[in-house]
């Protein structure tokens, strides 16, 4: 066995591989949290080879069988990511990237495939330091996020200049960017959240554009994007209402990458 543990959002994670391949993969996705052993909140045993599936067990649940290594992640990640959300119940959790600029956080979220992760990539390029392509967790006195800097999933290569490194972890569906490979420094501390952009790809649009939001706007998207409203007061929309009245929300419709990440790094650089 190869033994993992990680710490993320206070909470001690331990996985067990039953093959060097299973970890590899494990420490590629996770490397930024890993640490010295501790005693574990999660435990994890990932098991099996591409041949005949993996289990991906966890303590206390039934074991789940998968058939790729793109699934192994997808459905370990996933697993965890619900086991952290009832561990933390004072977060909000936020489908959605988290960058900074500045000391200043920023959301981006979207539907999928509509550019999230794509728009984040870019944006590293231009100034932008690293929390999570994927989760932004938000502690809702300070309205600080928290970092959550897993590797940067693609689903497919970017445009040119934005080209993928060479040591990009690759899976039957996606691609994945260690940390030590992005362009950028990782985030490793909560940091203010200024702004939520809601970003859409708009194939017929000339050049990008960026409006802002209502509150009730915001409201809505920011509860359409949440992962964890139920535990929250009146099933999440008390707290989704009481963010968007203190952030000021956005909507980005994206019409080339280059000259849309050039325009939010100069819209956040002003704000």
């Amino acid at each position: 066995m190869f033994s993992l543990h990680l710490i993320i959002f206070n909470v001690p994670i331990h996985v067990e591989c039953s093959t060097e391949d299973i970890a590899d993969i494990i420490r590629a996705g996770f490397s930024a949290f890993m640490v010295e052993p501790a005693t574990p909140v999660l435990h994890y045993t990932l098991s099996g080879d591409i041949d005949v599936g993996f289990i991906v067990n966890r303590d206390g649940v039934e074991p789940m069988k998968v058939d790729s290594r793109y699934e192994l992640l997808y459905v370990f990640e996933k697993d965890m990511t619900v086991e952290l959300e009832l561990q933390r119940k004072d977060l909000f959790f936020i489908h959605g990237a988290a960058i900074t600029l500045d000391n200043k956080a920023i959301m981006i979220s979207a539907p999928s495939g509509s550019g999230k992760s794509t728009t984040t990539w870019a944006l590293l390029h231009h100034g932008f330091d690293y929390m999570s392509d994927e989760l932004a967790p938000i502690e809702l006195e300070s309205l600080n996020v928290l970092p959550f800097p897993h590797a940067l999933n693609q689903k497919r290569p970017p445009p040119a200049p934005y080209l993928l490194p060479e040591n990009v972890m690759q899976t039957e569906y996606t691609l994945h960017i260690p940390v030590e490979a992005l362009p950028c420094n990782i985030v490793q501390k909560p940091t203010p959240l200024v702004a939520m952009f809601y970003v859409k790809y708009n194939p017929d649009a000339v050049e990008p554009s960026i409006t802002p939001l209502s509150i009730s706007e915001g409201c809505m998207y920011l509860f359409a994007n949440g992962l964890n409203q139920l535990q929250h007061e009146n099933k999440g929309l008390a707290t989704a209402t009481d963010i968007a009245q203190r952030v000021p929300a956005f909507r980005v419709e994206t019409a080339g990458l280059q000259a849309s990440a050039l325009m939010l790094r100069d819209f956040v650089t002003n704000l």
